[in-house]
Protein backbone atom coordinates (compact mmCIF):
# COMPACT_ATOMS: atom_id res chain seq x y z
CA UNK A 1 0.00 0.00 0.00
CA UNK A 2 1.17 3.65 -0.49
CA UNK A 3 0.04 6.01 1.49
CA UNK A 4 -0.01 10.09 0.73
CA UNK A 5 2.12 12.43 3.25
CA UNK A 6 -0.60 14.08 4.40
CA UNK A 7 -2.28 10.75 5.62
CA UNK A 8 0.86 9.76 7.14
CA UNK A 9 1.41 12.38 9.04
CA UNK A 10 -2.17 12.81 10.01
CA UNK A 11 -1.76 9.08 11.25
CA UNK A 12 1.04 9.43 13.27
CA UNK A 13 -0.64 12.54 14.71
CA UNK A 14 -3.50 10.54 15.90
CA UNK A 15 -1.33 8.20 17.90
CA UNK A 16 0.86 10.93 19.60
CA UNK A 17 3.91 10.89 17.14
CA UNK A 18 5.40 13.21 14.54
CA UNK A 19 6.09 12.29 10.60
CA UNK A 20 9.19 14.21 9.01
CA UNK A 21 10.28 13.45 5.32
CA UNK A 22 13.63 13.48 4.40
CA UNK A 23 16.64 12.19 2.65
CA UNK A 24 17.71 9.61 3.84
CA UNK A 25 21.57 9.77 5.35
CA UNK A 26 24.46 6.70 5.97
CA UNK A 27 26.39 8.53 9.05
CA UNK A 28 26.85 11.68 7.47
CA UNK A 29 26.14 11.12 3.80
CA UNK A 30 22.74 11.54 2.18
CA UNK A 31 22.08 7.95 -0.05
CA UNK A 32 22.33 8.12 -3.66
CA UNK A 33 21.09 6.26 -6.19
CA UNK A 34 23.07 5.27 -9.86
CA UNK A 35 21.51 8.39 -11.46
CA UNK A 36 22.58 10.33 -8.29
CA UNK A 37 19.08 10.94 -7.18
CA UNK A 38 18.81 11.37 -3.43
CA UNK A 39 16.69 8.60 -1.85
CA UNK A 40 13.82 10.01 0.60
CA UNK A 41 12.08 8.95 3.88
CA UNK A 42 10.28 9.56 6.41
CA UNK A 43 11.54 9.58 10.25
CA UNK A 44 8.85 8.93 12.73
CA UNK A 45 9.33 10.36 16.25
CA UNK A 46 7.36 9.86 19.54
Amino acid sequence: MNYSESTIRRRAYSIGYRAEKGFQHFGQFVCHDSCGDRFTGYMVKG
